[in-house]
């Protein structure tokens, strides 16, 4: 035997047991085909799940894309929240300051406390952080020494009619307006 393997002739195998042993060319073919099933088979069955695992990351992204509008939604939400709440703030102060002005206006016998509002400087008014307004009474006095006729206590210049409401010295209210005062009371009859 050393001279067969030293000659490079293969070996025989001595036994039946060893030749049985020994797959025959049908015997490798056929596990080859089995192989190749079940390459295939595996091949098919990753594909199948690259593309199940590409439809979830695609839903997930979908999901997140929803979420983060959902997000986006609310933001938007609380920012017109917050602007409509500066509004209403800002509303509530311009509220304050004309209650403040009118009712500073009315001790300072203004004809109109209304027309103090609108026609007076509020340039150095300040509201407090207790919703306060001070200046307010400094403010009105200018405009009386500037408009001295917004008092109630004034008197007319004699040109045109009074305002309605401004008392006028020594003379009697229009006809007019006896009259209507009259109806009001229950005392006129018609004649």
């Amino acid at each position: 035997m050393a001279e067969e393997q030293a000659g490079g002739m293969p070996e025989k195998p001595e036994t039946k047991e060893e030749e049985q042993k020994q797959p025959n060319l049908t015997d490798v073919q056929a596990e080859l085909e089995k192989m190749r099933k079940a390459l295939k088979d595996a091949n098919k069955e990753a594909a199948d799940r690259r593309k199940r695992l590409d439809e979830l990351e695609a839903e997930e992204k979908k999901r997140k894309e929803a979420e983060l509008s959902e997000v986006q939604k609310l933001q938007k939400q609380l920012a017109d929240a917050k602007a409509a709440a500066e509004a209403r703030e800002k509303e509530v102060e311009t509220l304050r300051l004309r209650s403040a002005v009118e009712s500073a206006a009315t001790k300072l016998a203004f004809l109109n406390p209304a027309d103090a509002y609108l026609l007076a400087d509020l340039s150095g008014v300040e509201m407090t952080s207790d919703g306060k307004a001070t200046g307010v009474e400094d403010a009105l006095k200018a405009l009386l020494k500037d408009r001295p006729y917004l008092a109630n206590g004034s008197k007319p210049d004699g040109k045109g009619t009074p305002r309605p409401g401004q008392q006028t010295q020594g003379r009697e209210p229009p006809t007019d307006d006896l009259l209507e005062r009259k109806r009001r009371e229950g005392g006129y009859s018609s004649i």
